[in-house]
């Protein structure tokens, strides 16, 4: 399972990315090219962007329909803007609906459980602080028919 993230420059190109992050070296086509034609993947794709302006939503309409069409044994999913993890009123509504997850395996799943909401929120900040102290663990105890979603894959 993938988390494909992205938001468009002012001439309508994606970028791929992931909050301040972005990454200019990616070849987006050549490795969904690869992805569809191996085994099953799930890729979940969102806007990475708070509050989207029509612009951006209908470029990444039309986005997510060209990634539908051109890559059909993609199980691609999601379609929403990266505030609504609901997926209750998607920008994009894939034929693929969300699958199993189990939250566990999250960045954004706290380090502080029984402490105020203010505190849990702050390893929110830190994906990679939590990937570091439990992706390995993670990895090893797989939730049964749940789908491991890990953030800074990195095991050793």
């Amino acid at each position: 399972m993938y988390d494909l993230r992205v938001r468009f420059d002012r001439h309508k190109k994606p970028i791929i990315c992931h909050g301040l992050m972005e990454y200019e070296t990616i070849n987006l086509d050549s490795w969904l090219e690869l992805m569809n034609r191996t085994y099953d993947h799930y890729m979940r794709v969102v806007l990475e962007t708070k509050r989207p302006n029509q612009k951006q939503e209908i470029e990444f309409i039309l986005f997510c329909g060209t990634l539908e069409h051109k890559y059909p044994n993609i199980k691609f999913f999601g379609g929403n803007n990266r505030t609504d993890w609901s997926c209750q009123n998607p920008i994009y509504d894939f034929k693929q609906k969300l699958p199993q997850i189990d939250h566990k395996y999250s960045s954004t799943t706290t380090l502080f459980p029984n402490a105020p909401a203010w505190l849990t929120r702050i390893d929110d900040l830190y994906p990679y602080l939590y990937a570091r102290l439990h992706n390995k663990q993670n990895y090893a105890n797989p939730t049964p028919n749940r789908w491991l979603m890990l953030d800074f894959v990195n095991l050793h």
